[in-house]
């Protein structure tokens, strides 16, 4: 997961008066959830013309077209609710609760439902780790075999609910790691047996193959999240698996890692 900073938008159509109103009706006077054309793409806004489909590219967007759980590309978005549209009650607000993803997740929340007519934020408390308000950094760790790591309650709820250590992210994860330390240990074992390779061009070499994983901790990669750990704790992921690294090539290895990551 990678916090999202969504754009200013107006949805008009989750925001209209006949959403509102059918909202109010079904959950407030019934006590039932809302029927689902509201919610799965066939409400259309009379005045404005925006359907669920257009909501979800809008979203995707300021996602970087990657799922707001996993990070994987996007290639048919969809919308998903933060917190579940039907027992949540905040209406004014839909846009805030709804993100973009590749799969379909709803939440859960600590304590019971308040009236819909007293409704506050802020006296539910989310289980799940929310990509636009959370600080992921103190819920998730990684290792070097692609593993989320949770440190948390909410994180340990959040990667299992989302399936965060499905197979298919942790190879993609894998991958990463993987390419990274097999290039510099290919470049290592050449220059311990090469007389006379430049340690300047070693430099540079390792500067290169560092300058991937630092293009990952751009916002539209995939797996952003991954690559900023791996920044941050470079020498428990990456180096502690080098071999035969001796103290010439450790030191121009973090002379190249001072150069690309400062």
């Amino acid at each position: 997961m990678i916090k999202i900073n969504k754009k200013s938008r107006k949805f008009k159509i989750l925001r209209s008066d006949t959403v509102i109103n059918h909202l109010e009706k079904s959950v407030i006077a019934k006590n039932t959830k809302p029927t689902g054309k509201y919610y799965r793409g066939e409400y259309k806004d009379k005045t404005t013309g925006q359907t669920i489909k257009e909501v979800a590219e809008a979203l995707a967007e300021d996602a970087h077209y990657k799922c707001a759980y996993c990070e994987k590309e996007l290639s048919n978005p969809q919308v998903e609710h933060y917190r579940p549209h039907g027992s949540c009650y905040d209406y004014k607000d839909e846009q805030g609760k709804r993100v973009a993803t590749c799969l379909k997740n709803d939440s859960s929340i600590i304590g019971s439902r308040l009236n819909p007519r007293y409704y506050l934020y802020t006296k539910e408390e989310p289980l799940l780790l929310n990509p636009e308000t959370d600080n992921l950094d103190n819920h998730f760790e990684f290792n070097s075999k692609g593993f989320i790591i949770p440190i948390s309650e909410k994180g340990h709820i959040s990667k299992e609910l989302y399936d965060l250590n499905r197979g298919d992210l942790i190879k993609n994860r894998q991958e990463i790691i993987k390419e990274l330390i097999d290039d510099l240990q290919f470049n290592i074992n050449l220059f311990n047996v090469t007389k006379d390779y430049p340690k300047k061009l070693l430099k540079q070499i390792f500067e290169h193959i560092l300058a991937k994983i630092k293009k990952h901790q751009n916002p539209k990669e995939t797996f952003t999240a991954l690559a900023n750990f791996v920044v941050e704790n470079f020498d428990t992921i990456i180096k502690t698996h080098l071999k035969k690294l001796t103290p010439i090539t450790e030191n121009i290895l973090d002379l190249a890692k001072k150069e690309i990551f400062t």
